[in-house]
């Protein structure tokens, strides 16, 4: 049978009715008399762990003297979980200052070798114990000493964040740029510890933000992987390389999509539109067109700059004067749909008509839209549908979905049925979902499917629209995302039916506009929204967040769907 005594004996802990263990005993309870009374007794003062270094980790000084005088050598060490300790590493690790000053006036080095060849200072400076790193250092501890890891007592500081223990080191001379054998220095330790006063004193002090270890990744990808928001910020705000990437090809954007962080990303994505900002506002100044014209949609979105829509209109203007006509067409929808500036219809008209005479398909195509509605101009149905022609020919698919509609029978343009069916093919064939709604097949089924990712949250899925008769007649939502790397991630979704329930949940179906649909799901309570818009079909998911995928919004942005278009998602559609 396997006693206690036995059991402890086989662990290495000595029994406690043995002279061993009541000397142990006595360390804990500060018993003098006790610990005396167990060496009388027989009590090992060396052995496996020898009973020294348990009165340095507790601090009791009057037993330590009693050991000493006993014979426990001061400079012994136990090995523990594979730690080659001695008295004098716990004692500056637990912060005994007159431990450290025992043992050192007993003859151990101030810098004697403990695990790995990590000194006291290092110890000390790990937990931040002031007072014994003052004494250390008062008594010749090297300030830049180095174990075989690398480490050093600035790093260690670093690492854990304690402050008061940093400066103590810089002031008696610890240097800054010194890097462990991983590569990483003290901004890289206190980035991926999120200890922003320290990284401060470091930017002060001017160390390398961009700096890489040995995987490539710099302070801000550490910071960015482990949720750093404030150092992250800071760092971005001296000048630290957003887009540098790791041995994995990985960017801190990129770290921080995969791991969820979307305060983070969101930091990031600023840093970079300002950036972009920056960049497209210096070219424009140089009488680049195309630059002018990204500086205009910036200032619009208030990306990268203050929302100005009055600038964003002198950068259009430039844009387009520039010989640039998406710029010019910008210009014209600012002036037509403003709500900062002064709402200017005519002008919106010239601005269409310059970018349409100068061949872009968008331009005559809007053209069209004005003409077709006199809004600033005289109204004139023909001259519109020969501009949607003109903008249908240059492979604008919103203009041979216009036309399509014209040709079937609006007063002024001339009925032409097989054409429109034609035109409206083509406007679907070419990826415009509201022309697909438009187009019927013998009163069969047809279907939309969006393929999306939001970039916000790395999410990726699918949308399938199921039509019949040009109507929504069912919703199918589905999504994966991803969870960190190397994890399988998680999917959700729910399927609605006009009147019926699909799957677990149940759903309540709305007609919008007789082409598109609101589905909810009663059970969790998303929503699910299908509109035609003038300039594509939208998929509302802002509302999607199924509680079976976990806490959060799975879909942040409405996802326009348009190829190529990017809100927050890139979307692919497909027909069926």
């Amino acid at each position: 049978m396997l006693t206690l005594p036995l059991l402890l004996l086989l662990l290495g802990a000595p029994a406690p009715d043995s002279p061993n263990g009541r000397l142990r005993a006595a360390i804990e309870a500060n018993d003098l008399s006790g610990a005396t009374a167990a060496l009388y007794a027989g009590a090992d003062i060396a052995g496996y762990e020898p009973p020294l270094r348990d009165a340095a980790r507790f601090g009791r000084l009057e037993i330590m003297r009693l050991l000493i005088a006993r014979g426990a050598d001061p400079r012994g060490r136990v090995m523990s979980h594979g730690s080659n300790l001695s008295a004098l590493d716990l004692a500056a690790r637990w912060g005994h200052t007159e431990a450290v000053r025992l043992l050192l006036g007993a003859g151990v080095p101030v810098d004697f070798p403990g695990t790995l060849d990590e000194t006291a200072l290092m110890a000390a400076a790990g937990f931040g114990r002031i007072e014994v790193m003052e004494l250390l250092l008062a008594r010749g501890a090297k300030v830049n000493a180095t174990s075989q890891l690398g480490a050093t007592p600035l790093l260690e500081a670093a690492g854990q964040g304690h402050v008061q223990a940093f400066d103590l080191l810089v002031a008696r001379g610890a240097d800054t740029s010194r890097r462990a054998k991983d590569g990483r220095g003290p901004l890289h330790r206190a980035a991926a510890g999120g200890h922003l006063a320290i990284v401060q004193r470091l930017v002060d002090l001017g160390a390398a933000l961009d700096t890489k270890d040995r995987e490539g990744r710099t302070p801000l990808s550490l910071a960015a992987t482990d949720d750093r928001l404030e150092v992250v910020r800071l760092l971005l705000a001296r000048g630290a390389d957003k887009g540098a990437k790791d041995l994995q090809g990985l960017s801190a954007l990129d770290r921080a999509k995969a791991n969820g962080h979307a305060d983070v990303v969101a930091a990031l994505r600023t840093a970079e539109d300002a950036a972009a900002a920056a960049k497209s506002s210096a070219a424009c100044d140089r009488g680049d067109g195309s630059a002018c014209n990204a500086l205009g949609a910036m200032l619009e979105a208030g990306s990268g700059f203050a929302k100005d829509e009055a600038k964003a209109r002198s950068a259009y203007e430039l844009a387009c004067k520039a010989g640039n006509t998406r710029g010019c067409v910008n210009l014209g929808v600012l002036l037509s749909a403003s709500q900062g500036i002064q709402r200017d219809a005519t002008a919106a008209s010239h601005a269409f008509t310059e970018a349409c005479d100068r061949g872009s398909p968008l331009g005559c195509y809007r053209l069209g839209l004005v003409r077709e509605a006199g809004d600033g101009v005289e109204r004139s149905v023909p001259i519109a549908a020969k501009l949607f022609d003109r903008a249908c020919s240059g492979g604008n698919t919103w203009g041979c979905h216009r036309l399509a509609l014209l040709l079937r029978g609006t007063a002024g343009a001339p009925t032409d049925l097989e054409r429109s069916t034609a035109l409206m093919a083509k406007a679907c064939d070419g990826g415009y979902a509201l022309a697909c709604l438009e187009r019927t097949s013998g009163g069969g089924q047809r279907g939309l499917q969006c393929d999306f990712t939001v970039t916000h949250g790395a999410t990726s899925g699918h949308v399938d629209l199921g039509l019949r008769d040009g109507k929504v007649a069912d919703i199918s939502v589905s999504s994966f995302t991803p969870g960190r790397p190397g994890n399988l991630g998680y999917s959700c979704g729910f399927e609605a039916t006009r009147g019926a329930k699909k799957g677990a949940a149940g759903s309540a179906w709305e007609d919008l506009d007789g082409r598109g649909a609101r589905v909810r799901d009663e059970e969790l309570g998303d929503e699910v929204t299908i509109t035609p818009t003038l300039d594509g079909f939208v998929i509302d998911l802002t509302k999607a967040t199924p509680s079976r995928c976990g806490a959060g919004g799975m879909f942040p942005e409405q996802v326009l769907l348009i190829p190529g278009m990017r809100c927050e998602a890139t979307v692919t559609l497909h027909t069926y």
